[in-house]
Formats: structure tokens, sequence, C-alpha cells
């Protein structure tokens, strides 16, 4: 399963969103269902949010509903990883929806992910693994 980030997630609802249409090549490739973070679908609800209200989160909130999203438990192990994380990469400043990201990757050891944040470039997972990014270019 692909992971999915904040950034394409929000350009995907936001049709007015610069990057609208690479999130939608970029998601159009995954096979199957996109899976991302409890972390992630709070932080783009906020900034769905802050544009323009309800009537761009409700979208998101109607893909979490229907399961077209799958959205990963908070588990503790899950939470406590992604603390760790964060403060391993705090020179990078990672916040707690990216770090969640890692955490659920390793945890499922499913390294594919759809971002536009270059800092997924950087991260490496436990024994080293680095992430295959799609980002909807070309």
């Amino acid at each position: 399963m692909t992971l999915l980030d904040t950034g394409p997630l929000v350009a995907l609802i936001d049709d007015r969103d610069g990057q609208h249409r690479a999130a939608a090549r970029a998601l159009g490739a995954v096979p199957g269902k996109a899976s991302t973070t409890w972390a992630v679908v709070g932080e783009a609800l906020h900034l769905l949010g802050r544009r323009h209200g309800w009537r761009t989160q409700a979208p998101l909130a109607g893909l979490v509903r229907t399961a077209r999203l799958e959205v990963a438990d908070l588990t503790a192990a899950l939470g406590d990883r992604s603390l760790e994380l964060m403060a391993e990469y705090r020179d990078a400043e990672m916040d707690f929806a990216d770090a969640s990201l890692v955490a659920l990757a390793e945890m499922r050891h499913d390294y594919r992910i759809v971002s536009f944040d270059s800092d997924f470039r950087l991260y490496r997972m436990a024994g080293g693994h680095g992430f295959v990014i799609l980002d909807g270019a070309s």
C-alpha cells in the first residue's frame, strides 16, 4: 500500500491548488488504496479549513468515512516511534505528521509515498531504507 502525505492530499481535494494535477497524476498511478495517518488527516483538515472552510474539509471527511482512504490507527507504538523520529530529525524540524508516516512505513516495510515534501528524500527508516517518492511530475 502506498502512503499519502499532507500536500498531495490537500492538493487533490482543492482543485484551486497549484499542485492539484500533479496530485491527481501521482494518485492515479497508485495501485489500490492509499494509506495515511490521523496526524496527516488532521493537518490536511486544518489546511483545507484555513483555505475554504468546511466546503473543502467535507470531501476529505467523505474519503475517510467511505474508507476510500485507509487511515492507520494511532497506536501507542506508532506514536512513540513518531516522537523518537522527531527527536532524531530535530535539525530538519520533522513534524508529527511526517514522523507518523515514516513510523508507519517502518512498521509495514512499505516505502512508497506520494509526497511533494523534499524532506522525504532525507528521511531513512530503521535499516537505512529510503522512500520511493511519487510526486506526479512529468
